[in-house]
């Protein structure tokens, strides 16, 4: 069996010595007979070549073929001799250019590769000289099969082209080194990546690449010079230029074929922009989260305002009754007092809540954001004490915002007394407006923020600053730094809550022991300002003698509104259901000055009740209360432009000024109802 790992040279060896025994062969026989000996019959030099593992065939000078063993014979089906060779074994019709070759019948051995057309196999052919007395007479051809190794060489060859390929599309950085990290080869991303020379790389020092490599990698090739493999799946790099850039690596040695560590390959993958996209997704998670947070608590605030303000105004109206009861040298005067200021803290609290859940009722109107803040300069003075300096800075001619006035109180104040407690001494407060222009890419890197033109109220500290952790959590309702009978941790919460329900936004920039500044951005409208009414001096007297038709389904707030206004002297017709009331109204036979209806109930809502007591009777006003927040009265069709409301819980004072002031309005001529911002 032939052994298909031999190659061409040892074939030619083998040949060769065969050749030479064969030459023996006769004078070892002649050796026998001279000794007397009977000669062994020995092969000759045809049958050595007939079964020689390859293809001999032997030509003279004119082409002609002298001789072909057998493995030829069979592989051309050429049986004789005389035939030209590069008919018989290249099916040509010319004379090839192995065969015009005259380098053999000068003496020469010559080889070549040939590959034939007859099936595409390759042949590695040596030509040597057969020569007698004269020179040389013949060229013995010897052809080996190659056509394997070809193969071979040609699968190695096209191995190189796609490892090329490889390198060249490969969307990592990869770099192949030795011992001594010079580099081996690199892929097309290692070198545009880390700006490099390509043509100069291989055999570069990877330390000579990157003069300022930090110690820590230089350990981490010791480490894979070593036999170790060590990776890293976020690793953070700031280069040259600043830029800051994620990466994920791998560094591991690679072994030669015995085993020995030849060097290292580095794997690096930019996952920079995964890394941005990764981060840009946790930040709108957080604040999709937040969002939700604050929707949940704003939505929780909302179903328990009703029932809670309700519960508030009966303990408030009956305090009131009862400290009009009590002498105020009376103990128990002092106690019911502390009942009040209790009651009236928690309806404050209520209020907060509905604020920051952007649900309490407001009257808006278009002002001047400068003139003000300047009204409510002299009373911040006074809040925060001498200690803290107010220091204002008005931006002229800004454009008007349209908000209600006691909101912007509300801000201030919130705001203000905040910083005092971050200065916590001698310090300074810049209060500030401006106007701003946001665009569509500055809105694109903000979220909840439009484009558009606003009016900036910026207030600033030389306080403590705040860290992150409290930056995240500053607007968060019951969210506090301070002890706990020092704050409700409702300031800030409430600011954020009026913001929003403005059309605003609010941004906070601060530092640890840098103080820490507020920018509220307010959207700017192009309307006069609303100067409003003159206010009023309180009536002394609160006391009337009109009708009026009080419909309330909860009946201890209804016991409460009935007792009180009947102390003052009204005549009250009260009831909890709102189709009693109508036939309270159809059957009384005097006048009803006055409807008092709670905005929604089983029955039908106030606004519904009002308009079906117009078909009965004209002349009355009405005054609307309510528990609920203001989103749920809006939802039933209830809010008008100008009403008259009150939003419970409210105290008996508040009660019987309303009342007053309503009743001694005129009625419009034309509209029945009386209506008031």
């Amino acid at each position: 069996m032939r052994d298909e790992n031999k190659t061409k040279e040892q074939l030619i060896e083998e040949l060769r010595t065969l050749r030479g025994r064969a030459e023996e062969f006769p004078r070892h026989d002649e050796e026998r007979e001279s000794r007397g000996r009977t000669p062994r019959k020995t092969p000759g030099l045809h049958t050595i070549l007939q079964g020689f593992d390859g293809f001999i065939y032997v030509g003279s000078r004119d082409y002609r073929i002298e001789f072909m063993n057998n493995r030829l014979i069979e592989r051309t089906g050429y049986d004789g001799t005389g035939g030209l060779c590069y008919e018989v074994l290249n099916r040509r019709t010319s004379v090839c250019p192995w065969c015009r070759n005259e380098s053999v019948f000068r003496g020469e051995t010559v080889r070549w590769e040939m590959n034939s057309p007859k099936d595409g196999k390759w042949f590695y052919v040596v030509g040597t000289p057969i020569c007698d007395q004269d020179g040389v007479v013949y060229k013995q051809s010897i052809m080996i099969d190659i056509t394997d190794r070809k193969r071979m060489e040609e699968t190695l060859v096209f191995s190189e082209e796609r490892q090329r390929l490889f390198r060249e599309h490969v969307p990592f950085a990869i770099a192949m080194l030795d011992r001594e990290m010079r580099y081996l080869c690199a892929s097309r991303r290692w070198v545009t990546q880390y700006k490099l020379d390509n043509r100069d790389l291989l055999g570069l020092s990877h330390y000579e690449a990157f003069p300022r490599i930090p110690e820590r990698w230089k350990e981490v090739h010791r480490r894979a010079l070593a036999g170790e493999t060590v990776r890293n799946e976020e690793d953070c790099i700031t280069r040259a230029n600043g830029c800051v850039q994620w990466l994920r690596w791998e560094v591991r040695p690679w072994r030669q074929a015995n085993g020995e560590i030849g060097g290292i390959v580095i794997f690096g993958e930019d996952i920079t922009e995964r890394k941005l996209a990764d981060q840009e997704s946790e930040k709108l998670r957080k604040q999709l989260f937040q969002a939700q947070k604050m929707e949940t608590v704003g939505r929780l605030a909302g179903g328990v305002a009703h029932d809670f303000n309700n519960m508030l105004g009966v303990i408030m109206g009956y305090t009131d009754l009862a400290l009009n009861l009590v002498s105020p040298e009376d103990r128990l005067h002092a106690n019911l007092q502390k009942i009040q200021r209790a009651t009236e803290k928690a309806a404050d609290i209520i209020r907060q809540l509905l604020a920051f859940a952007r649900k309490q009722m407001t009257a808006p109107v278009v002002l001047d954001l400068n003139e003000t803040v300047e009204s409510m300069l002299k009373i911040l003075h006074h809040l925060l004490g001498e200690d803290i300096d107010i220091v204002w800075k008005p931006r002229s001619e800004i454009p008007s915002v349209r908000m209600d006035p006691t909101q912007l109180d509300q801000i201030l104040a919130n705001l203000c007394i905040n910083t005092r407690d971050a200065i916590g001494g001698v310090g300074k407060i810049t209060i500030e407006t401006n106007t701003v222009s946001l665009d569509e890419a500055y809105c694109s890197d903000h979220t909840d923020v439009f484009p558009g033109e606003f009016v900036m109220l910026i207030v600033s500290d030389d306080g403590c600053g705040m860290d992150k952790q409290i930056l995240d959590n500053l607007f968060e309702p019951f969210f506090t730094t301070k002890d706990r009978d020092k704050g409700t941790g409702l300031g800030l919460s409430t600011v954020y809550g009026i913001v929003k329900q403005n059309g605003g936004f609010i941004n906070v920039y601060s530092e640890v022991d840098h103080g820490t500044t507020f920018k509220i951005y307010f959207p700017s409208v192009h309307a006069e300002v609303s100067w409003g009414e003159k206010t009023t001096e309180k009536k002394p007297n609160l006391r009337g003698s009109e009708t009026i038709l009080l419909v309330e389904d909860d009946e201890s707030i209804l016991a409460l509104i009935k007792t009180v206004l009947e102390d003052y002297g009204y005549s009250v017709l009260a009831t909890d259901k709102p189709s009693q009331a109508l036939k309270m109204a159809l059957s009384h036979l005097g006048p009803i000055h006055l409807l008092i209806t709670d905005v929604l109930m089983p029955e039908m809502n106030g606004k519904e009740l009002r308009n079906q007591l117009q078909g009965l009777q004209h002349e009355f006003k009405c005054i609307y209360m309510s528990g609920y927040t203001y989103d749920v009265i809006a939802h039933q069709g209830v809010i008008e432009e100008e009403m008259n409301f009150l939003q419970k819980p409210f105290s008996v004072l508040s009660l019987l000024e309303k009342v007053r002031d309503i009743l001694d309005m005129p009625i419009p001529p034309v509209c029945m109802l009386e209506h008031r911002r």
